[in-house]
């Protein structure tokens, strides 16, 4: 299946909410990494303190040239969200999406209830046994 993403703003919550799906081509994510931009405008919050869920859990383990190219769009600019929660499906698409984002306060999580359970606790609290590590 072809990959495609949806993001949505939830003001109330400075949330951005991604769902990504199938399997990526190169087009396809630097749409992406794009389309970021004005929901994360949307928000209104202060600079970089908006927290972002990404439901991957019915995504495709991708080839090494779309993780190269997730690499380098979530790596342009200057915006990066205070927390990200990713929802997975499997083990191996939680360590595909560590190495994609590589990054501080992010957590893997089961299921969406406990992903934001995380994203709205403060900063610096864990959820011990729903991040996996």
């Amino acid at each position: 299946m072809r990959g495609s993403y949806t993001i949505e703003a939830e003001p109330a919550h400075d949330l951005i909410r991604m769902t990504l799906t199938g399997f990526f081509d190169i087009e396809t994510i630097r749409a992406f990494g794009a389309a970021r931009y004005p929901v994360i405008a949307r928000l209104g919050c202060a600079r970089n303190q908006h927290i972002v869920l990404c439901d991957i859990s019915g995504c495709s383990l991708q080839s090494q040239e779309a993780v190269a190219a997730f690499q380098q769009v979530l790596g342009e600019g200057d915006i990066k969200s205070r927390k990200l929660a990713v929802v997975t499906g499997s083990s191996l698409a939680w360590i595909q999406a560590r190495r994609i984002l590589n990054r501080d306060e992010l957590a893997c999580f089961d299921t969406e209830p406990e992903a934001m359970q995380w994203l709205l606790a403060p900063s610096g609290q864990t959820a011990e046994s729903q991040v996996r590590a």
